[in-house]
């Protein structure tokens, strides 16, 4: 799932295994205007489900909590401060992608907090364009997603043949990666298939 937000929350989607509108929203976000974390991060926690047995949120920010004027920002402030101790008694783990230097009013408000208190790690980023390499520790590392080299691809006729090490996988997802990808044909035996392009 995906929330997005500045001033209010401005779009989001919902826990699910559908890529296309959570690409859609990445491809169609402009991060402009303020950062009320602390709706945004109550809308978030209300998206999961009583019964998950796993709830774990990724904040990426750059610490601050910043509205229009000082009563919006110290509301928000305490929406967030309220919504931390809500995921804390739900055993909801936030971990943040901590972008760039923490501002002045990052360190007034905070938000780093959600993660200390909710057993969460920091991640520091100091470029965005490192972000990538984030990602790839929180899912390789922090949640332990088996992570498996199976081919190089032959650049003359740019075919790669994927040979899976079981039958017995529920899903599979094989991530290319590479500066110019134009069309990707896929030919395989499985009960469904799924290609998403994007960056």
């Amino acid at each position: 799932g995906i929330v997005a937000y500045n001033n209010k929350v401005i779009d989001y989607a919902n826990l699910t295994t559908d890529l296309a509108y959570f690409n859609s929203i990445l491809d169609r976000t402009k991060y402009t205007g303020y950062t009320n974390a602390g709706d945004a991060l109550a809308f978030a926690i209300n998206m999961f489900d009583e019964n998950s047995s796993f709830k774990n949120i990724i904040m990426v920010s750059d610490g601050e909590i910043v509205l229009q004027n000082e009563d919006l920002t110290k509301k928000s402030n305490e929406t967030f401060k309220n919504t931390i101790n809500i995921a804390k008694d739900n055993n909801i783990v936030i971990d943040t992608i901590a972008l760039g230097e923490l501002t002045k009013e990052g360190k007034k408000f905070n938000i780093f907090e959600a993660s200390n208190l909710t057993n969460g790690q920091i991640f520091r980023c100091n470029n965005v364009l490192k972000l990538d390499e984030i990602s790839n520790e929180i899912l390789f590392e922090k949640f332990k997603l088996k992570k498996t080299q199976i081919g190089v691809g032959n650049t003359e006729n740019g075919q790669l043949n994927v040979n899976l090490p079981t039958t017995n996988l529920d899903k599979v997802k094989i991530l290319l990666t590479s500066s110019n990808i134009t069309n990707i044909n896929v030919n395989c035996k499985s009960e469904s298939a799924n290609v998403v392009n994007g960056k």
